[in-house]
């Protein structure tokens, strides 16, 4: 008959490859999760192995398209590096809304020398559900254990090898092509064990295995393999089992059998297409464990379970890298769980549990249950099918078949399961036709029944895959232009409907279900996505730039692409391209540093990454937002030759070169208007003049002005409507916009929409996996590369691991692993190794470590202030807390709208009002007032935790002061010394701008101050100590630009007095903006910067520290030796209202070489443990037009012992420049690797325009004819090697 159709074209399996001499890698092969057929309501798992079969490394490129291989069909791209003898994986998500019909997924791998490809065909219904309705497949085992087979045991062992063929045969007849065997080992001696550790499994084999005590007597010599030969044949897909079929083992014992069972089984049975994936067959109770009272065993069986599946999964994974695991659990109870859950499902690919029609009576129902796994499912991006029972108990424990409408109800009434399989097929279901029948008649009724539902369901599924209908509007046609689309929806939208869709709602667009108009939900940036809290965290962005590897940068990319979806996100707010002026800027950290041409390689590179996975690249702030400091009122003026060469120059290339899909206003003023009302900035120059096709949305309430707002060019307000939404409409009724605008707006809303592929999914349907080993490896990477080596006297570093003998790991950033600055862009990593644990991972136990904190940062939090330390002013009722005068303006004017005392400040409103009815939700402002009673004598932590602004007085001092708009959720703190009891009288203000809302008042005990001679001491006892130094997120971030440059004067105490307890001291920082050393650097000698380098920080600083890995990360900014040295010492931050960029174009390592002052360490700088030089400088043609292109090259050679990594920098110098024009200016960079004693030949192409200058008076870019020097550089003042070029008139 025919059969709905599966998944054809398998590729060869990974255990076959290389077995052809002439066979050359790579190879590869293809897995859909789940496999066909499907509903178009799913989220399909792709997932790719490939395998590098030669003697060397070698990168491939992967693409993945639907139906051919084109580029509007690409589904997926990316680079993959594996080393010699590998394999790897490439992991994505897809909903498959839209795509009723046949199908077939292809998968192309190119490494430059050849091409492999694998193509999987799938077929997919349309529908309201998950489920297609049907039973999609079976288990089936060669002996049931216990009473459950006592039915079918005796004629099962009897089954032959044809036997088996029919039984599959008769799967399909009924569109079970799935099969999932239910063990390879017979558990009699393992039973209830729970702990191989007790005896070890001393059970029978149903294959030749050895690791078993001997064969189980049955009548097929190999059935597994006769189940694979004919799945071959059929195209079906086969779960091969990897356990004993007991109930709950996960001890370590286990997992090792577990492991080596499965590289057993993969090297006899990997060859077949049709090995689909492992069933690990150790079933489980909805709670996780066995023990239903023991709440101390429960948690080490939960600990135990995810302990098991990600080693088991890691494993097996290295052996088959598309292949998916699957665990079968028992679904009662689950609530009990529902907290270990994300953890355990965190590394499976497919939850398939049983039992929902016999719920225990104290349970939730069946439905409910479902309900609860799909949604943990959906939020761990994997895979929930079911394992629908197909028996039903009988008076002594055995199983027989249950009756068809049983299996009818429960597949109506569990439709959220992508897969239903059945338990079990062999001795419950049995054509008429089949010679051996386990079970009996039954069996066969069974069988009739279900294919009369089968027959009549599969036509009715046949007529649901269909092209549309020829009525169906032209924007739902995918094979159309996008402006074609974007017209035709435009046509059938509303003005109401227009409008509603300019303006958010939180962090995502408006949807709107009438046309089927998506979502753009939107995380967080720029390191990574932090919507659901933990991701991947590789590194600050400095840090990325501080690779000088925009390759490295396209990479990461891609990765934070791919994780935002899998986060159920379509946009990354990211990245942040503003230059660092500012020394002291708290958002150094999320930027590339300061010079326009690194930042701009590297802004095109993060966005052609994350663009690469269809979400939303979002390049912010536009414009001049380059400090926090009163950043939401401030009107920046500059000079429009700096505007462009140095401010605009980034996102000049993110338009133009990267083709960013959206651009975020700043919340500054520029010229007397807010940026997002500017339409010199949103108009004239970026869509106009650059001709950026895609939105403009605001950053969060920085939306001031309906009117002036829309006609600059804003398109969309974050993070409501508050100017974009009735405001507006009102404001189109009554003709001050007109309609042609708010067109502009949707037009260019849509064309992002459908350019990014968003219409025909569904961020419900996004997930998969977060942390990855891929992912990992990447952030080990970035670590490594981005260090930068400072300073290292007399070779002090590498340490050597063989003369070492104790070490002392001292300061505040040594046990923490310092990963962001704060605000917005703060990224929380799904684990985090500080450097304590790196260098203790490294050393072993073949070095002492000793640990002392010696001191502390700035907390990120305090502890709320007890009532009974508070109390309101004398008069007031009440004797605890303090008076709160609630003022319904910003600025505490006139009288106060509500009264009242607050036992404590420790409120987080978020967008609701303080007081409802009262008190506005925005726009509103609090005065505390009162006294404070030390709880004790000593030194203190005393702050405020809020976002916008505040001030806290103390005993009549100002000692707080940030009274900043839009000041991100961040905590401010001084540290008091008091006396015991001592009344000190304490008042706090705070404002609200918009958005949420919260204030605290928090204090905490600091300590007596003998940290530092504890650290001395122990450095005094030790070989070596690494001082790990530096800020944190309360010292540095959105809304808080740093107040000095210098480190706290007990951070310089501590570094100071190990110095000179041990000579042999090692600092390593951890910061963003330039920290002031000249009251320690000389006393130290080796500086590492780390800045903050993501969650494998630690490990890669440890292999820096004992010289496994080469520093080779340069500074993306300059170091001054002193705050005067500073380009904007004079203009920073200037007035409140006004900031004068009066430096022009000397911005950074600019000023430095113009003013002749020597940076502490200059732009560019980073040292190596070996020694590159330079030589061969070319230049060709020397001279050139103002059209052409000159070619430069050099050798550069390590000339050391060790492997490094050089930065090769090419600068320019214009020797007609004038004296306000920088000297030189970065024009080209290049990261060679070169082996000990190994040399390359380096080139860069440099066209005329890359050194064309903005020309105020006439308004263009011009190229100056005259005379060039060609620099090439180690450092932007480490000048190797010099040529000269001309530019003539042409």
């Amino acid at each position: 008959m025919k059969q709905a159709l599966m998944i054809i074209g398998f590729a060869v399996s990974l255990h076959a490859m290389g077995a052809a001499a002439d066979d050359a890698a790579p190879r590869c092969s293809l897995t859909l999760i789940p496999p066909s057929p499907v509903s178009d309501q799913i989220t399909l798992s792709i997932h790719a192995a490939l395998r590098n079969d030669e003697p060397r490394p070698k990168n491939y490129v992967v693409k993945i398209y639907m139906d051919e291989e084109r580029e509007s069909a690409l589904l997926h791209q990316e680079t993959r590096s594996l080393p010699a003898g590998s394999a790897g994986g490439v992991y994505f998500r897809r909903s498959t809304r839209g795509w009723a019909g046949d199908h077939q997924i292809i998968l192309r791998v190119e490494d430059g020398e050849r091409i492999d490809r694998a193509v999987q065909k799938i077929k997919v219904y349309s529908g309201k559900d998950r489920s297609i309705g049907l039973i999609d497949g079976a288990w089936s085992g060669f002996y049931m254990w216990g009473n459950e087979g006592l039915l079918w045991n005796e004629e099962l062992i009897k089954m032959t090898d044809a036997n088996w063929r029919e039984l599959m045969l008769a799967m399909q007849e009924i569109g079970m092509n799935i099969i999932v065997v239910q063990e390879m080992f017979r558990n009699a001696e393992y039973v209830d064990a729970h702990d191989m550790g007790q005896s070890g499994y001393r059970g029978k084999s149903f294959y030749p295995s050895h690791y078993s005590a001997g064969r189980m007597e049955i009548a097929s010599a190999d059935p597994l393999e006769t189940i694979l030969t004919v799945a071959d044949e059929r195209r079906m897909h086969v779960f091969v089992p990897v356990g004993l079929y007991a109930w709950f083992d996960y001890s370590e014992g286990s997992l090792q059998w577990h492991k080596n069972v499965a590289t057993e089984l993969w090297q006899r049975y990997g060859r077949h297409p049709s090995f689909y994936g492992w069933y690990v067959s150790e079933e489980i109770h909805g709670w996780l464990s066995p023990e239903e009272k023991d709440e101390a065993v429960i948690r080490r069986h939960h600990k135990e379970i995810v302990h098991f599946f990600k080693e088991f999964r890691r494993h097996v994974r290295a052996l088959a890298p598309d292949k998916p695991v699957m665990l079968a659990s028992n679904s009662h109870h689950v609530p009990r769980a529902a907290a270990v859950y994300p953890k355990l499902l965190a590394h499976l690919d497919i939850l398939c549990p049983f039992g929902f029609h016999r719920m225990p009576p104290d349970d939730v129902s069946g439905e409910e249950a479902a309900g609860l796994l799909q949604r943990l499912c959906d939020d761990a991006g994997m895979h929930l099918w079911m394992d629908l029972e197909v028996f039903l108990f009988g008076q002594h424990g055995e199983l027989y078949p249950r009756p068809i409408n049983g299996l009818i109800s429960d597949l109506q009434r569990f439709p959220n399961f992508e897969k239903i399989l059945c338990f079990q097929f062999s001795g419950l279901f049995n054509a008429p036709w089949m010679s051996r029948k386990p079970g009996g008649e039954a069996t066969v009724q069974l069988f009739r029944d279900y294919k009369t539902y089968y027959d009549r369901k599969k036509q009715e599924l046949d007529s649901r895959v269909s092209v549309p209908a020829a009525d169906s509007p032209l924007y739902k046609d995918a094979s159309q232009p996008v402006p074609a689309r974007v017209q035709d929806l435009m046509q059938a939208m509303t003005l109401a409907e227009k409008i509603e869709l300019v303006s958010g709602r939180g962090f995502a667009s408006k949807r709107n279900v009438r046309l089927g108009i998506p979502e753009i939900v939107m995380t967080d940036g720029p390191l990574g996505p932090n919507a659901r809290g933990r991701a991947s965290n590789y590194s600050s962005c400095l840090n990325m730039a501080a690779t000088w590897d925009d390759s490295l940068v396209q990479r990461l990319g891609a990765a934070m692409g791919q994780e935002t979806r899998v986060l159920g996100r379509n946009m990354l707010l990211g990245p942040c391209i503003n230059i660092a002026r500012v020394p002291q800027g708290g958002r150094t950290f999320e930027g590339f540093g300061e010079d326009p041409w690194l930042v701009s390689r590297m802004a095109v590179a993060y966005i052609q990454g994350v663009q690469s996975q269809r979400v939303i690249a979002c390049a912010k702030h536009f414009a001049v937002n380059n400090q926090e400091w009163n950043r939401g009122e401030v009107d920046i003026t500059v000079a429009e030759d700096a505007l462009r060469e140095i401010y605009l120059a980034a996102f000049k290339a993110a338009v133009q070169e990267a083709d960013v899909w959206s651009v975020m206003s700043a919340y500054n003023k520029f010229r007397g208007d807010y940026c997002s009302a500017s339409r010199y900035l949103l108009t004239d120059v970026l869509k106009q003049e650059w001709g950026f096709d895609g939105f403009v949305v605001s950053d969060w309430g920085g939306v001031h002005h309906t009117v002036q707002t829309v006609q600059a060019g804003l398109d969309l307000e974050m993070p409501d409507g508050q100017y974009l939404g009735e405001a507006l409409s009102h404001a189109v009724q009554r003709g001050e916009v007109a309609m042609e605008l708010i067109d502009e707006q949707v037009r260019r809303l849509l064309t992002v929409i459908f350019k990014a592929g968003l219409f025909d999914e569904s961020v419900a349907s996004y997930g998969g996996l977060a942390d990855t080993e891929e992912r990992r490896r990447l952030a080990c990477e970035t670590a490594k590369k981005s260090m930068v080596l400072l300073k290292n006297e007399s070779q002090v570093l590498p340490l050597d691991l063989a003369t070492i003998r104790s070490l002392a790991v001292i300061g505040p950033n040594a046990d923490e692993a310092r990963l962001y600055g704060g605000g917005s862009g703060y990224l929380p990593a799904h684990y985090a190794v500080s450097p304590l644990q790196g260098i203790r991972e490294k050393v072993g136990d073949r070095v002492s470590v000793t640990f002392v904190k010696g001191g502390r940062l700035q907390r990120l939090s305090l502890p709320a202030i007890s009532s009974d330390l508070l109390h309101p002013p004398a008069g007031s009722w009440g004797d605890k807390g303090l008076l709160g005068e609630y003022f319904n303006n910003r600025d505490l004017e006139g009288e106060p709208i509500l009264t009242r005392i607050d036992k404590q400040i420790d409120f987080n409103w978020e967008a609701a009002s303080p007081a409802p009815g009262a008190v506005a939700a925005d726009q509103f402002s609090v005065r505390w007032s009162g006294s404070f009673v030390a709880p004790g004598s000593g030194v203190y932590e005393l702050g405020v935790l809020s976002d916008n602004g505040c001030r806290l007085y103390l005993d009549g001092r100002l000692v707080i002061d940030s009274w900043i708009i839009d000041k991100a959720s961040s905590l401010r703190s001084i540290y008091v010394d008091v006396e015991k009891n001592r009344i000190y009288p304490i008042r706090l203000e705070f404002f609200e701008n918009v958005g949420t809302c919260e204030a605290h008042l928090g204090l905490a005990y600091y300590g007596q101050g003998n940290e530092v001679e504890q650290a001395e001491a122990a450095a005094k006892a030790a070989d070596v100590a690494v001082v790990c130094a530096g800020l944190n997120e309360t010292m540095e971030g959105e809304g808080n630009d740093r107040e000095s440059l210098a480190l706290s004067k007990e951070q310089v105490q501590l570094i100071l007095a190990v110095a000179a307890a041990n000579p042999r001291t090692i600092v390593v920082l951890n910061n963003a903006t330039p920290i002031l050393m000249n009251e320690w650097a000389d006393a130290v000698p080796a500086i590492l910067e780390a800045f903050y380098p993501g969650q494998e920080g630690g490990r890669a600083l440890a292999d820096i520290l004992f010289g496994d890995v080469n520093p080779s990360g340069k500074l993306p900014l300059s170091f001054p030796a002193r705050v005067e040295d500073s380009p904007v010492y004079a203009t920073y931050p200037g007035v409140r209202e006004s900031a004068d960029y009066k430096e022009g174009l000397l911005v950074g390592y600019r000023h430095f070489d113009r003013k002749g002052i020597e940076p502490q360490f200059p732009f560019g700088h980073g040292l190596s443990y070996t020694r590159f030089s330079y030589d061969a400088l070319s230049i060709h043609p020397t001279k050139i037009g103002r059209q052409d292109t000159a070619l430069i090259t050099l050798r550069v050679k390590n000339s050391g012992a060790v492997y490094g990594e050089e930065v090769v920098q090419l600068y320019v110098q214009n020797r007609q420049a004038k004296p306000d024009r920088p000297v030189k200016e970065l024009k080209g960079f290049m990261r060679v690797p070169l082996q000990a004693g190994e040399e390359k030949t380096v080139g860069f192409k440099l066209a005329s325009a890359a050194l064309s200058v903005y020309e105020v008076k006439s308004r263009q870019w011009v190229i100056q004819p005259g005379s060039y020097s060609v620099l090439i550089a180690s450092s932007s003042r480490d000048i190797r090697l010099q040529g000269a070029m001309q530019i003539y008139q042409k």
